[in-house]
């Protein structure tokens, strides 16, 4: 397993990771290709957020985005790699990246999966509105 820091040619993979999970997430709508190079023109490159691929030897499962500004993570795995541990195996991972700081995930209460993801990796809740927020100390 490794984690492999997020260049230009990368982009079309996780465009296709966010359109297969979209329902799942807060902005539901599909991503183009033109927003995607967009983001990554206009916040990635210019150090807004950190993101990373997940490999499980050459294959693609998924990636990590961090926001370093509001400390809020989210991790998008694709369809096929889903309940295989991808998602805990790379989140620990990537937790080991964001040593001292406090981490948060906003998750839709109805996204079951993610919420037991980050109970194992050791969030705790700290507010339930349309979403849930949780939170851990690195």
């Amino acid at each position: 397993m490794k984690l492999i820091e997020l260049t230009v040619d990368d982009i079309e993979k996780i465009r296709h990771t966010r359109n297969a999970v979209r329902e799942w997430l807060f902005n539901t709508g599909e991503i183009t290709r033109d927003q995607q190079v967009n983001w990554f023109l206009n916040t990635y490159s210019r150090n807004f957020e950190v993101v990373y691929l997940f490999y499980d030897g050459e294959t693609y499962v998924g990636f990590c985005k961090f926001d370093p500004n509001t400390g809020i993570i989210a991790i998008m795995i694709e369809p096929e790699y889903q309940q295989l541990s991808y998602g805990y195996k790379c989140l620990k991972m990537f937790l080991e990246k964001c040593k001292g700081h406090k981490i948060y995930a906003e998750i839709k209460i109805n996204n079951i999966p993610s919420i037991n993801l980050f109970i194992k990796a050791g969030f705790k809740v700290e507010s339930i509105k349309d979403y849930i927020t949780m939170s851990r100390q690195m």
